[in-house]
């Protein structure tokens, strides 16, 4: 028994003296169940700040691998396409001429690869003249070679039909927008006016990889 309270000597009669050892003693017993009481939430008190501790550590290294996890997602390729479909349209005038064109714009600092496809025809009423056209991709003033395209007459009517593709890889800022386009240059512009017939399709494929 822990001994808390020191009580003076007892001045009962006799036939009280139980009933005094008998209160004496529920008070040590209530004394000693505070003690305990108290032990026993300190004790849980350091296994809860134990726990918290274990579990702000844990925590800590969840966060480190969401880090790393994100970080490993950006650095992935992330690809788009864009198609851009032109019709009606003349190609009048001199040089090279944008007839169809697509944007790609960067979600960070990083790099585009781009991959860019053109097929079309242009179509005139005019049976003079030259019917020769070139043709090129270009992104970010970087063309594709010339190419010519295949002028031919189909029943009365003078065509010029092409298809070409190429690539690029740019280095870009944030927001940057990079444009991609088909561009044509008729030797002769005035046989070129706007046609039902005409027409150029461009699809283009960004990949883009954070840096």
């Amino acid at each position: 028994m822990n001994t808390f309270d020191t009580f003076p000597r007892r001045n009962l009669p006799p036939e009280s003296e139980p009933w005094g050892r008998a209160v004496e003693d529920e008070i040590y017993r209530l004394e000693n169940g505070n003690v305990e009481t108290d032990q026993s939430v300190n004790g849980l008190n350091r296994n809860t700040a134990a726990t918290l501790q274990d579990l702000a550590k844990q925590v800590s290294r969840l966060d480190e691998q969401v880090v790393r996890l994100n970080n490993l997602y950006n650095q992935l390729p992330k690809g788009s396409q864009a198609t851009s479909n032109q019709s009606n349209f003349a190609v009048l005038g001199s040089g090279w001429r944008n007839i169809a064109s697509v944007r790609f714009t960067a979600s960070a600092t990083g790099r585009f690869s781009i991959s860019a496809n053109a097929v079309g025809r242009l179509q005139t009423t005019s049976t003079t003249g030259n019917f020769e056209v070139s043709y090129r991709l270009v992104s970010k003033s970087s063309v594709s070679p010339s190419t010519p395209g295949i002028p031919w007459n189909f029943a009365g009517a003078w065509q010029n039909t092409f298809s070409l593709s190429w690539g690029w890889e740019f280095t870009v800022t944030e927001t940057e927008s990079v444009e991609v386009a088909i561009q044509a240059n008729p030797v002769d512009p005035a046989n070129w006016p706007a046609s039902s017939q005409t027409y150029a399709t461009l699809q283009a494929d960004a990949s883009f990889t954070v840096v």
